[in-house]
């Protein structure tokens, strides 16, 4: 309609004019529409559409620089915590779509993960995620040092994948979960036919204390096995 006054763009709209002025004034804080003064009548005129791609590029560049900052600081909020004043945060993922969040959740750490593995039933239960979960750690190079049940070719060292697998005996350890070390997190894993669960834990001192289990383990194993095939 070209520079209007409120009244007529109700009119056009179908809205009071006070809704009218009220909508025009927001729109032009957002920069999305321009105010004048002409003989003591607010007159309004749409911006060029394009003007909304600039505004979402504006979001996102403000965006980008809040998280820059929160970056910043998540570091040293982290150490100023006090672990031992902390309760452990437990929460539980059931079936297939809640296993998936808490290992995505693990992921998004983006740290090296410490694994106790099964010998590869979670392939049968999750085909497609497995492979999802392996495909996204690998991009992100995120390191996984495992320790599993021998025999199964899912869990073999390979650099170029970033996994490192130490070997146990099947038939004195035949493990049937996963346990997934990042940072401060514990991720366990049941695959218990007909009741699959997750239980992530969150707490420094869990995590220190299994972590010390599996540097245990690690080095009472000994020499990694040869690397070939993938890992989960």
């Amino acid at each position: 309609m070209g520079p209007s006054p409120a009244s007529s763009l109700g009119q056009r709209t179908r809205i009071s004019r006070s809704t009218a002025q009220y909508a025009c004034q927001q729109l032009a804080k957002k920069g999305v529409a321009s105010m004048t003064l002409r003989n003591n009548v607010y007159l309004f005129t749409a911006e060029p559409p394009e003007r909304l791609l600039h505004l979402l590029e504006q979001q996102h560049d403000a965006l980008r620089e809040k998280e820059k900052r929160v970056q910043k600081i998540v570091g040293p909020l982290r150490q100023m915590m006090n672990v031992y004043a902390v309760l452990p945060r437990v929460q539980f993922y059931e079936g297939e779509s809640g296993m998936i969040q808490l290992y995505d959740s693990i992921l998004e750490l983006r740290s090296p993960i410490d694994s106790f593995e099964e010998g590869g039933k979670v392939l049968e239960i999750f085909p497609a995620y497995s492979h999802e979960f392996m495909r996204k750690r690998i991009a992100r190079k995120i390191f996984n040092r495992c320790i599993a049940p021998g025999g199964s070719p899912y869990n073999e060292s390979d650099p170029k994948r970033f996994i490192e697998v130490r070997h146990v005996d099947p038939s004195k350890f035949p493990f049937t979960w996963h346990v997934k070390l990042c940072e401060d997190v514990v991720g366990i894993f049941s695959f218990e036919e007909g009741a699959a669960v997750g239980v992530g834990i969150r707490h420094a001192d869990v995590a220190r204390n299994f972590r010390l289990l599996f540097e245990f383990m690690w080095e009472a194993i000994g020499a990694p096995s040869g690397a070939a095939g993938a890992g989960t």
